[in-house]
């Protein structure tokens, strides 16, 4: 099940949830009040170091000996 944000319409606390895809709503764990699913920020991937980095099979071209 994925993550989701949730603001509370009662007392205005911001939490996350595990829940169901299509649950649009989740009760507020400080208060029990309703909270309403938030649309949150997408998290970009980073990726790290180069795809041409020198692997065990070409680790040796291209050097000078």
């Amino acid at each position: 099940m994925p993550m989701y944000e949730f603001s509370c319409q009662g007392c205005g606390a911001v939490f996350e949830e595990l829940c169901a895809r299509d649950a649009e709503d989740c009760a507020c764990p400080a208060c029990g009040g309703q909270g309403n699913r938030m649309m949150s920020a997408a998290t970009p991937k980073l990726r790290t170091g180069s795809p041409f980095t020198s692997t065990p099979r070409n680790a040796g071209a291209g050097a000078a000996t």
